[in-house]
């Protein structure tokens, strides 16, 4: 009888293995449309590179990789959609610097950052520039932190998230300045309040700034990565400009939500390292001043870790409360 019982099973389990159930959950990855959240309103260089990879996948994958803007609450909005989604590989998160600095600054927070989330790969990133208008009459770091001293808390700063918050409590701790907050609903009004010189110092993307630079309506005084700039060489490092260390870039990478199988992380991170090779890729990377990376998710995962920690030492050196 237990043979028989034996027997019929192995039918049973045979039976099941053909069905079209059994097909379904063998179907490789992607089965469906995949979707990128962007916690970001359309448009800007962040949304730009996010459509940039979905695109890349859809031409590796043959099947639709979508770019959502879901924009509100400095990011997390968007972010907890996919914190809340299915843990299938079929809903990514396009997480910028600004997704470890957030917690920092905010009173509660709907998912643990770092925990909800898995990581895929930092795609590329892109320094700060320290930016000045040329009325300021500086023309390097030791000039700026030197006027901020002799008038302590007479310069101003504009700052449209968090990230750019943190920028200033960085320099301000590290050079030994006071120099003041001015908040901004967005980044191109204080692009625009900056050149006009309604404020004394900008920290902008690369990019955005490299035009006015060479326009002569901006200064560029120092990048704030550890390495020149590729695509500025002649724009120093702050950390060489007497800021030792200071390190602190514009970032953009793809988080899964918590728990999807690291087979299909393997995966979306392997193929878009191969299908970043392409000239076309490489190309929109540049133009927007970003480099590319498009490290393990190992090494990804230990850097939001660090990113985090650093945000929040920061946070408290600065006596800075969560709102």
């Amino acid at each position: 009888m237990h043979q028989l019982h034996r027997h019929l099973l192995k039918i049973f389990l045979s039976i099941l293995m053909l069905s079209p159930f059994a097909a379904l959950a063998q179907e490789a990855y992607p089965s469906k449309t995949v979707r990128i959240i962007v916690p970001w309103t359309a448009g800007g260089g962040t949304d730009a590179l996010a459509r940039l990879v979905a695109q890349t996948l859809t031409d590796k994958w043959g099947k639709p990789v979508v770019v959502e803007n879901r924009p509100g609450g400095e990011g997390v909005i968007g972010s907890q959609v996919v914190a809340q989604a299915p843990p299938d590989g079929h809903t990514l998160l396009w997480a910028i610097h600004s997704h470890v600095i957030t917690p920092s600054v905010r009173a509660s927070m709907p998912f643990d950052t770092l925990k909800a989330f898995s990581a895929v790969t930092l795609v590329a990133n892109t320094p700060y520039v320290v930016a000045v208008p040329p009325s300021l009459g500086v023309n390097n770091i030791a000039g700026l932190v030197a006027l901020a001293k002799s008038r302590p808390g007479k310069l101003s700063y504009g700052s449209s998230d968090s990230s750019a918050r943190i920028m200033g409590e960085m320099i301000q701790s590290t050079a030994g300045i006071e120099i003041v907050n001015v908040p901004y609903k967005g980044s191109a009004q204080i692009m625009t309040d900056l050149i006009g010189g309604h404020i004394q110092i900008g920290f902008v993307s690369l990019p955005s700034a490299m035009q006015h630079h060479k326009a002569g309506t901006l200064k560029m005084l120092g990048v704030s990565t550890l390495a020149r700039s590729p695509f500025e060489t002649a724009i120093p490092t702050l950390s060489e400009s007497g800021l030792k260390d200071f390190d602190f870039p514009i970032w953009y990478g793809l988080l899964a939500p918590a728990g999807t199988p690291p087979d299909v992380i393997a995966k979306i991170h392997a193929d878009l390292l191969q299908a970043s090779s392409q000239s076309e890729f490489r190309g929109t990377l540049s133009k927007a001043g970003a480099n590319l990376v498009l490290n393990t998710p190992q090494v990804f995962d230990a850097f939001l870790k660090t990113e985090a920690a650093k945000a929040e030492k920061t946070v408290k050196a600065a006596g800075m409360k969560p709102e």
